[in-house]
């Protein structure tokens, strides 16, 4: 009879119903599969969001390097989105990238990130290598000297537009800032959190951190691209100084200064050699000529 038919097909998928499953299951891509092939987003979000958002879980949690914790796929999308719109207002050549993915378990994966960007103080470099003739920036990481006291030269400074002026590229410093990600998936493949490291963080928590000008890129990175969605920009620079000891770090207090290497000889030298290129880029940048 019909009924009798209806029976035995009831009965036959659910003979066939793990089978299916499982046949499901060894289809469904690995975590780490899912990273690799996932496209990243610009600016910021892309040290935060490493996975397509259609597998995160509803209750995802992200705890950032200061500490602070974001509760819910929503809020998660919001911050990275944040992120990424304060670094492009504030740093313009800010670029960021996922460099590298391992497994370290079945449902947890580290991903490395960097992020780079030309620091303030050295963005009048830009222009000068803009308008000279023949000369190009050539950006200069100096993430490696993290553990050498900043030191200020006058000799430094000459060499660096004798260089340009030989080699047409001039050295423009560039900010370094690596940080991994750890996330933790559950048994369905669903991201439930993610833990941001950054590697100057936790040198500067060990006292490990003797550079300034890396500390100060440091604590701009935090400032700009870790600061939670409506929460006051002096406020969170606040919360940001108080998050690490950045005291220990010589010369990070707001009067100090640089050790200056040089005698009084080569700062003379360079008033003149600089007044000198103060008037010929001056008239380059205004159109004129000398």
């Amino acid at each position: 009879t019909s009924m009798n038919k209806a029976l035995l097909v009831a009965y036959a998928s659910a003979l066939h119903a793990p089978s299916i499953n499982r046949q499901r299951c060894a289809l469904r891509a690995s975590p780490r599969e899912v990273v690799d092939a996932f496209t990243p987003p610009k600016g910021a979000a892309a040290t935060a969001v490493f996975c397509p958002r259609d597998t995160w879980a509803e209750d995802v949690t992200l705890r950032s390097a200061c500490g602070v914790c974001v509760n819910g796929a929503d809020a998660l999308t919001r911050v990275a989105e944040n992120w990424s719109r304060a670094a492009a207002d504030e740093l313009p050549d800010f670029q960021a990238a996922a460099s590298a993915a391992a497994s370290v378990a079945a449902r947890e994966v580290i991903v490395k990130y960097n992020a780079s960007w030309t620091p303030p103080s050295a963005a009048w470099l830009l222009s000068v290598a803009s308008a000279w003739p023949g000369v190009e920036a050539a950006p200069t990481p100096y993430a490696d000297r993290y553990g050498q006291v900043s030191t200020f030269s006058w000799k430094g400074v000459v060499k660096l537009f004798q260089d340009a002026a030989a080699t047409g590229r001039l050295r423009v410093p560039l900010a370094l800032i690596e940080g991994r990600a750890i996330l933790t998936f559950d048994d369905d493949g669903a991201l439930t959190a993610v833990s941001d490291e950054i590697y100057f963080a936790d040198l500067c928590r060990r006292g490990q951190l003797r550079n300034r000008r890396c500390a100060q890129d440091l604590r701009l990175f935090l400032e700009v691209c870790r600061r939670p969605p409506g929460r006051d920009a002096i406020d969170w620079a606040d919360a940001v100084d108080d998050a690490l000891p950045w005291r220990i770090i010589p010369g990070s207090a707001a009067l100090d200064l640089d050790d200056n290497e040089d005698d009084i000889g080569p700062v003379l030298a360079f008033v003149g050699l600089a007044g000198l290129a103060t008037v010929v880029l001056t008239a380059a940048l205004l159109g004129g000529g000398c």
